[in-house]
C-alpha cells in the first residue's frame, strides 16, 4: 500500500491493471487512510467501481492562463499580488513554454532556479521593450517566480488529482534572499524632510541625520546612554546585516562618522554639538 500526507490530509496511489489511482482519503490519520486504500482496491478487484477516464493533462501555458484569470479574480481587493503573478509568468512561460504538467519534475524546476540566478536585471524602455543591464538578478525576483509556479500547480491540481506540485514543500529550497538596500539622503533632502515633518519626527529625524542611529535605536535611547563630557552616545545594537557584519559608517553632518564595534553589539556614537 502506498499512501502520502499532502497538508494535513493522507492521500494514496497505486497502478490497477496498468491504471494510476490518486485520491485524497479525506483523513488525517494514517491507519484510517491505509483502510479506505485497502477498501477502495478490493472494490476495484470486484468491479465495483467504474476506472474513470483519465483526464487530459493541460500544458503549462494553458494552465498558466487558467491560474492568471484566477488570480485577477481571486485578488480584485489587492491588484499588485496578480500583477506580480503576471510578472512572474514572464520568465516561467519561456523556459516551460507547452510542456504538459505532468512532465515538469523537480529536476526541471531546479534547472529553471539556476537559470534565473544566473540572468541579469532588465529595465523598461517603453513601448513593451525591455533592456538588459548588468546588475544581477534579485533571490527575491525568482523566489516570487517559484511561488508563481508552485501556485499555477495548486491551482491545476484542484481540478486533476493526478498531478504533483514540483515545487511543494521542502522539494525545492528558494534562494536566500538580501534585500537590504542603502542609501544616504543629500543635505537638500534632510532639510526638506526636516521642513515637512512634525515637531516629535523631526527630532527624531535630526538625532538620526546627525549620529546615523536607527529608528529603533532612538526609540530605545535613555538619558543614562548619553555621555555629554565625552560628546558621546552607546548604542546597545540589536541590529546584524545578513553577512554577519556591523552595520556601514554613519553619515553625520556631512562627514563619515565611524561606528566602531566591540562584538558587533555596542557602539559609541559621537554627537554632534551646535554653536
Amino acid at each position: 500500500m502506498s499512501i502520502f500526507k499532502r497538508g494535513s490530509t493522507y492521500w494514496y496511489h497505486f497502478m490497477f491493471n496498468g491504471e494510476h489511482f490518486q485520491r485524497s482519503t479525506k483523513q488525517g490519520n494514517p491507519r484510517v487512510a491505509r483502510q479506505i486504500e485497502a477498501a477502495f482496491r478490493t472494490a476495484l478487484a470486484k468491479g465495483e467501481v467504474g476506472i474513470t477516464e483519465k483526464k487530459k493533462i493541460p500544458t503549462f501555458r494553458v494552465a498558466m492562463a487558467d491560474f492568471l484569470a484566477w488570480s485577477q479574480n481571486e485578488h480584485r481587493a489587492r491588484p499588485r499580488t496578480y500583477r506580480r503573478c503576471c510578472d512572474s509568468s514572464v520568465a516561467l512561460l519561456k523556459f516551460f513554454g507547452d510542456t504538459p504538467l505532468d512532465k515538469i519534475g523537480q529536476a526541471d524546476v531546479e534547472r529553471f532556479k539556476t537559470k534565473r540566478s544566473n540572468e541579469c536585471r532588465t529595465i523598461g524602455l517603453g513601448g513593451g521593450k525591455r533592456k538588459l543591464t548588468s546588475k544581477p538578478l534579485r533571490s527575491a525576483t525568482v523566489n516570487r517566480e517559484l511561488s508563481c509556479l508552485s501556485g499555477v500547480f495548486n491551482h491545476a491540481i484542484k481540478g486533476n488529482e493526478q498531478l504533483r506540485n514540483p515545487v511543494g514543500r521542502n522539494r525545492v529550497r528558494l534562494l536566500k534572499e538580501d534585500n537590504l538596500q542603502k542609501r544616504t539622503l543629500s543635505h537638500d533632502e534632510q532639510a526638506k524632510y526636516l521642513a515637512a515633518a512634525t515637531p516629535k519626527l523631526r527630532d527624531i529625524a535630526t538625532v538620526m541625520f546627525e549620529t546615523g542611529m536607527l529608528p529603533d535605536e532612538v526609540y530605545r535611547a535613555h538619558s543614562d546612554n548619553l555621555h555629554l563630557d565625552h560628546n558621546t552616545h552607546t548604542v546597545q545594537s540589536l541590529w546584524k546585516n545578513q553577512s554577519g557584519t556591523a552595520r556601514d559608517q554613519a553619515h553625520c553632518y556631512g562627514t563619515r562618522c565611524p561606528r566602531t564595534t566591540a562584538g558587533g553589539s555596542r557602539e559609541r556614537l559621537p554627537v554632534s554639538q551646535r554653536s
